[in-house]
């Protein structure tokens, strides 16, 4: 069997994330506390156009934390600033996540201005995807009859990596003189071990041993340019090498492009605990 080595929420797009013993499997993707979403916040100008470390990858330094009653973001030169869960509902804004129009919240001036002195960039405004906010997944690559809610991330809920994969590309990339790369880079949710390499391309459902969750493999995650950026300094000290490099690797062995984890739907157990350790049957 598989299994789960390491969870991830990022509760702001873009903006570190951190690791969890467990988390619920809520209807946008995995839940810390059964309290915030993963990607439940994203940082868009104020024309409503999502904004990611693609644009601005000193994105990566400011940090985040999560308390029982405030997101909390923090960054090396600037006070910390507590952002409360409650939130103002006259406050609705549209924000553009790729091609999806999506209702949102905006979290205010002071947020706002404490973004733009953190990342040095002005016009920057921080949205939360609210109770009543809806976003459905592309039925594209779903299977008949199936459905699926996300919030702020690219496409999907859930995004799973192989700790196996992972290593031979890095072989890879020390045979071409390149720095091999953490998970970090790739900002999956789930990562499993005891997988072959690659294996993730070729499987369709992972199932919690005792059936009490189900996911569905349903889309490789092509990468971006956000892999050749350090999430600890937030710079590209490779610039786009690692990408060019992952594009020559071919994971799919069908010259399509850059390809790393899978992008999973909750088929089966939403509200259920999922967690560090947790043994899953491959099919």
């Amino acid at each position: 069997m598989a299994r789960i080595s390491a969870l991830y929420i990022y509760p702001v797009k873009s903006l570190a994330g951190f690791s969890l013993v467990s988390a619920t499997l809520g209807p946008t993707g995995l839940r810390w506390r059964d309290k915030v979403a993963d990607r439940q916040w994203v940082l868009a100008t104020s024309s409503g156009r999502f904004i990611t470390q693609r644009q601005l990858p000193q994105l990566a330094q400011i940090k985040t934390e999560l308390t029982e009653s405030a997101l909390v973001l923090h960054h090396t030169e600037w006070a910390s600033i507590s952002i409360p869960y409650d939130y103002d509902p006259t406050e609705a804004r549209q924000v553009t996540v790729w091609r999806d129009e999506i209702k949102g919240y905006d979290e205010g001036d002071s947020v706002a201005e404490w973004l733009a002195q953190a990342c040095g960039k002005n016009d920057i405004r921080l949205i939360r995807f609210g109770t009543d906010s809806e976003r459905p997944v592309s039925t594209k690559h779903l299977w008949q009859g199936e459905s699926s809610e996300v919030a702020f991330a690219d496409g999907y809920p859930i995004l799973v990596a192989n700790t196996a994969s992972l290593e031979q590309f890095n072989r890879y990339l020390r045979e071409h003189q390149l720095s091999p790369l953490s998970m970090n880079r790739f900002r999956a949710n789930v990562v499993v071990t005891d997988w072959q390499p690659w294996q993730e391309n070729a499987t369709a459902e992972l199932a919690e041993q005792h059936n009490r969750y189900q996911l569905g493999l349903r889309k490789p995650c092509e990468r971006c340019p956000m892999i050749t950026t350090d999430q600890q300094t937030g710079e590209r000290p490779e610039q786009g090498l690692p990408l060019k490099a992952l594009t020559e690797f071919d994971s799919l062995g069908d010259g399509s492009g850059a390809y790393f984890g899978q992008n999973a739907i909750i088929v089966r157990g939403q509200g259920e605990l999922i967690e560090v350790g947790d043994e899953l049957r491959v099919d």
